[in-house]
């Protein structure tokens, strides 16, 4: 059987660690991953006609965070079934409860303690939201590697603890 698991992304390398995490201790079973990032809509009529959510997911994501996706994924193969990024637009909890139900999502991982790194004006913290769903959410303690960046993250997050020197 495939459980389908929704995690909040800031899409930062930080977020992924967590993902990490939850991964060493479900070796039970195949597992879809949605890695979801809050997004208000523009009130701009343009910006709505224009929107594209593969241009937006580019414009939100790094290169280090596609890396460490990568290396996630290579990592985990024989766990993973798919590694899906989303975009929740809309800040309510029918809109979270709407996604959740259509992208089949049977539980969901809240990072406590984490402050998601938020760079975009429109983004908000999907969190509290999926909280508030009525599926099975676990919630864990995060445990983070704050002040480093970049290859050292991922060298951190992949090597437990041997970081790279920047």
């Amino acid at each position: 059987m495939i459980t389908t698991i929704l995690f909040p992304t800031d899409f930062s390398i930080e977020s992924l660690a967590f993902l990490k995490n939850v991964l060493n201790q479900r070796k039970d079973q195949k597992i879809e991953v949605v890695l979801a990032h809050g997004m208000h809509l523009s009130d701009s009529i343009t910006d709505l006609l224009f929107f594209s959510k593969t241009r937006t997911l580019k414009r939100l994501t790094s290169h280090e965070f596609e890396q460490a996706v990568e290396l996630i994924w290579n990592k985990y193969s024989s766990l993973l079934v798919d590694i899906r990024k989303e975009i929740v637009l809309g800040h309510s909890q029918e809109f979270v409860d709407r996604f959740i139900e259509s992208q089949g999502v049977q539980e969901a991982y809240i990072p406590v303690g984490y402050k998601p790194n938020l760079h975009n004006n429109l983004s908000y913290d999907l969190a509290p939201l999926i909280a508030e769903s009525s599926i099975k959410v676990h919630k864990r303690d995060w445990k983070g590697v704050e002040g480093v960046h970049g290859e050292a993250q991922l060298a951190d997050m992949f090597f437990d603890g041997v970081t790279a020197k920047t």
